[in-house]
């Protein structure tokens, strides 16, 4: 993950098995200095290369924010363990300078 003032880009390596090929993630955020819910980014973010890349814009500056990615399928509402299938990271947009963070998504 990398950071600018108002602009976190989430990055991972997409699973080699998927299982289905309507795989798709849905990405979320929040801000860590209230205790808000997590605001959806996309819910049907489609990406078939192996490293993907997501970028989550228009952030307050100097903030930390906890960024979840999850995977779905077209079955992915039958499956009870639905909620075992994201990872979180925190990260903080900056004033100046760079930060780079990796996903390690990893689906069952």
């Amino acid at each position: 993950m990398s950071a600018s003032e108002t602009t976190l880009l989430v990055q991972w390596s997409r699973p080699n098995i998927t299982g289905r090929p309507d795989f798709y993630y849905k990405i979320f955020y929040r801000d860590l200095s209230n205790s808000g819910d997590f605001i959806i980014v996309t819910d049907k973010f489609v990406n078939t290369s192996y490293e993907v890349e997501y970028e989550i814009m228009d952030l307050n500056p100097s903030q930390n924010y906890q960024i979840r990615v999850s995977t779905h399928n077209g079955v992915s509402d039958q499956d009870p363990n639905q909620l075992f299938r994201w990872c979180e990271v925190q990260a903080s947009t900056v004033q100046a300078g760079n930060v780079c963070i990796n996903l390690i998504l990893i689906t069952p």
